[in-house]
């Protein structure tokens, strides 16, 4: 027999390097933050509109915008002990990136302060010892002639890296509906994108390999529910809302730039994907309100879940 709530445990990563352990910044106005959404892709300007779960949190070390027609510099910092260090390169040009760096599988989406351009980095790795570290140049530039914005450096620690559980608390995603077929699966290109016959086909590398929560898909005729699910500690919720009519979001869930495809049948679909912040304990998922010129509405938003 179901018990009404399930629970269900998830490990999930942290990556976390104190501020503190960053020092001798040098660079043109050199700045250190948190790496998040919504953070500035440079130290003056840009917003960072999706970033890799397993950077997110991390310390971000990040310089003036500067002369987009001339060279982005390079810039230097210190640490005070082992790091792994992942250098946010602009996606303008062809940019010479030294030896010793690995390029990594991840992207991370910015955009302009107006909101006007959509603009990306590809993420390389490296491993440096206690001491100083070299962020090198950006020399790429574009058909008009224009230079890259600054590449930027998210440092975490070298003993363990993004995405190895081990350092960090698991995450329990619980208080899940068994009326609404409530359940948690791995996100994933090929999984499912709620309890019901729906598969997903393309997801962002972002959020690749994240836990998804969601409901089954009940009755298309009706505006899909409302539903709720808790987590035991502070989370960001990327919130997958089917693109079908005009469904009302609330103000306190932001619209990123990435989006999800799904098919069902020989059918395709696409999300919109929304983002917000959580701390533990209940998070409410709003129902998709959402119809098409047939009456149909749109399936029931499900929920990615990072821990913070």
């Amino acid at each position: 027999m179901r018990s009404h709530h399930i629970t269900a445990l998830i490990a999930v990563s942290l990556s976390l390097f104190a501020a503190e352990s960053v020092s001798d910044m040098n660079g043109p106005n050199i700045a250190s933050s948190v790496a998040a959404n919504g953070q500035k892709r440079c130290a003056n300007m840009f917003k960072i509109t999706a970033l890799p779960p397993a950077l997110a949190n991390a310390t971000m070390v990040a310089i003036a915008r500067g002369d987009s027609s001339m060279q982005a510099p390079g810039f230097s910092f210190k640490v005070n002990r082992g790091a792994t260090i992942y250098l946010l390169v602009h996606d303008r040009g062809t940019a010479a990136i030294p030896s010793g760096w690995t390029r990594t599988s991840m992207k991370v989406e910015w955009t302009t302060d107006d909101g006007g351009m959509q603009l990306t980095d590809t993420v390389y790795k490296r491993e440096f010892p206690a001491g100083t570290v070299t962020i090198p140049g950006h020399d790429g530039r574009d058909e008009g002639g224009a230079f890259g914005v600054p590449n930027a450096a998210i440092v975490t620690p070298s003993d363990g890296a993004p995405g190895d559980a081990s350092s960090a608390k698991p995450l329990s995603i619980g208080d899940l509906s068994s009326s609404l077929e409530a359940k948690v699966v791995k996100f994933a290109a090929g999984g499912t994108r709620l309890s019901g016959n729906i598969e997903i086909a393309v997801i962002p590398s972002q959020l690749n390999g994240a836990s998804i929560v969601g409901i089954i898909r009940g009755d298309r005729q009706s505006a899909a529910p409302a539903w709720k699910f808790s987590v035991s500690r502070p989370v960001i919720v990327y919130m997958l809302v089917h693109d079908r009519g005009t469904p009302s979001i609330p103000a306190s869930w932001v619209k990123t730039s990435m989006k999800a495809e799904w098919k069902a049948g020989d059918a395709q679909f696409t999300d919109t994907i929304y983002s917000r912040e959580f701390a533990a304990g209940t998070i409410d998922v709003p129902g998709h309100s959402g119809v098409d010129e047939s009456g149909n509405y749109g399936i029931p938003n499900s929920c990615v879940v990072i821990a913070k």
